[in-house]
C-alpha cells in the first residue's frame, strides 16, 4: 500500500550514508509530494463538483491544489468578504456562522469589556469529504457565513486561478453546472 511505501522510502532515506543525504531526501519528498497529490485527487473526485473530471484534469488540478492546516479556534473565511478560494475538509470539523440583525449584529463584549467581532451563530458544522467556500468563489457574491475551525483541520485549497484555467481551457462550465445540478 502508499502508507507501507511511504514508511520504506522514509526508513531508506534516512539510512543511507551522508554523502547520498541530499538524494535520499528529495526521493523522500518527492513519496511525501506523491502521497499528498493522491489525497489531493481523492477529494477532489470525492465532491460532486469536480466528479466529471477525466484523470488529466483532476491530475493538473490537484497540482495547483495545495493541502492547508488550520489550528482549532482559527477563523478561516468571514462572512460578507470576496472569495479567491474554496476548500475541501480532508480531516477535522469546521463550524459555518452567520451574522444577523437578530443576533448580535457586528460585535459582542468579551468578559474582560474588550468588542470582539461576532461570528454569529453556529448554523452547520461540516467534516471530511465537506466543500466550503465555493459558492462564493463560483459566482462572485460576497461570503455567505463564516468558517471556524472547530478542531484542527486539514483542508484541499483550491484557487481561483486554478478553477478559472480548467474553465476556460478545457471548457469545463457546462460540464460541471450539469454535475451541479444532478
Amino acid at each position: 500500500t502508499l502508507a507501507f511505501s511511504d514508511r520504506v522510502a522514509r526508513h531508506f532515506a534516512t539510512a543511507l550514508p551522508a554523502v547520498q543525504g541530499e538524494v535520499a531526501v528529495s526521493m523522500a519528498e518527492g513519496v511525501e509530494r506523491s502521497y499528498d497529490d493522491m489525497q489531493k485527487q481523492r477529494r477532489l473526485l470525492e465532491c460532486r463538483l469536480f466528479s466529471s473530471l477525466d484523470p488529466d484534469d483532476l491530475q493538473d488540478l490537484a497540482s495547483k491544489c495545495g493541502l492547508v492546516t488550520f489550528k482549532a479556534g482559527k477563523v478561516i473565511f468571514r462572512q460578507e468578504t470576496s472569495a479567491e478560494m474554496m476548500l475541501i475538509v480532508h480531516s477535522g470539523v469546521v463550524s459555518l456562522r452567520a451574522r444577523t440583525t437578530t443576533n448580535g449584529g457586528d460585535f459582542e463584549m468579551e468578559e474582560s469589556g474588550q468588542k470582539e467581532e461576532s461570528l454569529g451563530e453556529e448554523i452547520a458544522t461540516v467534516s471530511e469529504g465537506a466543500m466550503i467556500g465555493e459558492f462564493a468563489l463560483l459566482t462572485g457574491e460576497s461570503r455567505r457565513n463564516t468558517a471556524v475551525a472547530s478542531s484542527n483541520v486539514v483542508a484541499v485549497l483550491v484557487n481561483r486561478a486554478a478553477l478559472q484555467q480548467l474553465f476556460f481551457a478545457k471548457k469545463l462550465t457546462v460540464r460541471i453546472s450539469l454535475s451541479l445540478s444532478l
